[in-house]
């Protein structure tokens, strides 16, 4: 099963890390939670590069989850950040 996914672009550091999950890294920029198939990126208008770059890791850790769900579990670390 295929879902939307919905991207959120927070203007700077703090409204992102206070829009995360306690555990989230200071220095984290981009954040995708696959199962609800969302993403989070900090991006202030002169950042709009790193969006550029960030938006394309965070979607594809979506699209292996949804490419890849199965009832044995998940994707080693190293291969979904591969």
């Amino acid at each position: 099963m295929t879902r939307t996914v919905k991207v959120f672009v927070y203007a700077n550091s703090a409204d992102f890390q206070s829009a995360s999950p306690p555990g989230v890294h200071e220095w984290a920029g981009g954040r995708a939670f696959p199962r609800q198939a969302v993403i989070l990126i900090a991006a202030s208008p002169s950042q709009l590069d790193f969006a550029q770059r960030s938006l394309p890791h965070e979607l594809s850790h979506v699209a292996v989850y949804q490419a890849t769900r199965n009832p044995f579990g998940g994707l080693p670390s190293w291969l979904d950040e591969g």
